[in-house]
């Protein structure tokens, strides 16, 4: 409140309704109405999320395929089939788009970029699901993902064959289900399944080989009785690879937990992601 003189005659000024209202404004912004601090990681997924890319249609067809060939997944399966899509990411949205937007994409998947993995191994006990997970990922690859091309190694050439025809299997059930008239199956054989895609050169590939293997193991054992470690050898004995892999691989068992193979191939450093059960 001041004072000012005019012809003699004092005035008063209040000020206290604009302190008021500076004061409320102030309170206001610090309340939640001011402009937030974004990470620059944040800023750039969240611009990016505005762009539509190809591969989210793509992706979103996958999932919608492994719904769709006739089985209800059991909570394991949709387990592996997270992890087998995190694999095929770069795939699904095409490597040029997925080096651009990487950060944008595995946010999407609720994956952050520092602990992104692109090789999944899985190991569990006999008659748990597998040859089916993999039929049907398979089949939902072909049916959906373009110009895809996959590779299968089984145990066997029975084996191999039993799992051309589950993909096929349900391939055909895609199709059924997606109204088809006609299939789209180009190639059919013990060892290669051809699908054609939406356009003429879209040809996406199935090869499912038999293996035939042997090689050399190290067996580390942490914490295990004598009568366990001689299973596991007689385990790692029957575990086969390719010859001209020209592989080192370490096996690891640990007291009461799953038994993992793991294989690093000599030549490129890169592992070779198995699937197999004790």
């Amino acid at each position: 409140m001041s004072e000012l003189v005019a012809d003699g005659e004092f005035y008063l000024i209040d000020y206290l309704p604009l302190a008021r209202e500076l004061c409320n404004t102030v309170h206001a912004e610090s309340s939640g109405n001011a402009p937030k601090i974004v990470p620059r990681l944040d800023a750039f997924v969240n611009a990016s999320r505005t762009e539509t890319l190809h591969g989210d249609t793509v992706l979103e067809k996958l999932y919608l395929a492994l719904d769709s060939c006739g089985l209800k997944r059991t909570s394991t399966q949709r387990l592996f089939h997270k992890q087998f899509v995190q694999s095929v990411l770069p795939w699904v949205y095409g490597k040029k788009d997925f080096a651009r937007y990487k950060e944008r994409i595995l946010f999407g998947e609720d994956i952050h970029p520092d602990k992104y993995n692109q090789y999944t191994l899985i190991s569990t006990p006999r008659r748990w699901g597998k040859t089916t997970s993999v039929g049907i990922f398979v089949a939902a690859m072909l049916f959906t993902v373009p110009d895809a091309w996959i590779s299968v190694y089984s145990t066997g050439k029975r084996a191999s064959k039993a799992l051309s025809d589950l993909v096929l299997k349900f391939v055909l059930r895609l199709e059924e289900a997606a109204g088809f008239t006609k299939s789209r199956v180009l190639v059919k054989n013990t060892e290669e399944l051809f699908y054609a895609g939406d356009i003429g050169s879209d040809k996406r590939q199935l090869y499912s080989y038999p293996a035939t293997v042997q090689a050399g193991f190290q067996l580390r054992v942490l914490k295990l009785s004598k009568p366990t470690v001689q299973y596991l050898s007689e385990v790692i004995s029957s575990v086969s690879i390719p010859k001209d892999a020209s592989l080192h691989a370490t096996q690891r068992a640990f007291a009461g937990a799953p038994f993992y193979r793991s294989c690093i191939c000599s030549r490129s450093r890169r592992p070779i992601v198995c699937c197999g059960s004790i």
